[in-house]
């Protein structure tokens, strides 16, 4: 026998291979691609494409929280009601006219805006216009300089203060107070 390889056909019977070409150096041996469920006849989806649009997704996410944050963030208003108590202060013994002040946290509580609704009924409107109340909101922490200076312990608190500031009456603590309460009992301290 000769030491020259043998020929053979190629698998797919094309042309002659010896055998030294059918079993390759093992160095130069590749292991074929492992196939998975998406190779099998689906085109994978680009994965830059999913990529973005998971960043896209998750800046909404951001974007969504920020607002609501923000929204939720916002101190309270009054239509009409200052936010400058010393300016008003000084308005109130100018005119000798007494000071409603509201103290609530930002953002406000739930009491406190129940406490707002009940104090801008028409009935209580009417009873602070009869009393020539200034009015006065503040936003506030309890270890605020302005809330230690009036002793503000709980939020919200309402104060009613005398024209020279002197307090006549206060409302604290858990629950707000109702629209009848605060017209018969809370501004029942001032003559009408």
């Amino acid at each position: 026998m000769t030491d020259e390889p043998t020929k053979d056909t190629s698998p797919d019977g094309d042309s002659p291979q010896s055998s030294e070409e059918q079993t390759p150096h093992p160095a130069k041996q590749r292991a074929a691609p492992e196939t998975t469920s998406s190779d099998t006849g689906s085109k994978p989806k680009p994965k830059s494409k999913d990529r973005w649009v998971k960043i896209g997704f998750l800046v909404l996410i951001v974007v969504v929280a920020a607002v609501v944050y923000s929204l939720q963030q916002k101190p309270m208003t009054i239509e009409g009601w200052s936010e400058d108590l010393p300016a008003t202060l000084t308005q109130a013994t100018q005119q000798g006219r007494p000071v409603l002040v509201l103290f609530v946290r930002t953002p406000p509580s739930k009491i406190a805006e129940q406490t707002k609704t009940a104090i801008l009924r028409p009935q209580n409107q009417k009873s602070m216009a009869e009393r020539k109340l200034l009015k006065v909101l503040i936003s506030t922490e309890p270890d605020s300089d302005v809330a230690g200076r009036y002793n503000i312990e709980n939020l919200p608190t309402l104060l009613l203060l005398s024209p020279t500031g002197i307090e006549l009456n206060r409302h604290d603590g858990p629950g707000h107070i109702g629209e009848v309460p605060f017209r018969q009992e809370f501004l029942s301290v001032l003559s009408k």
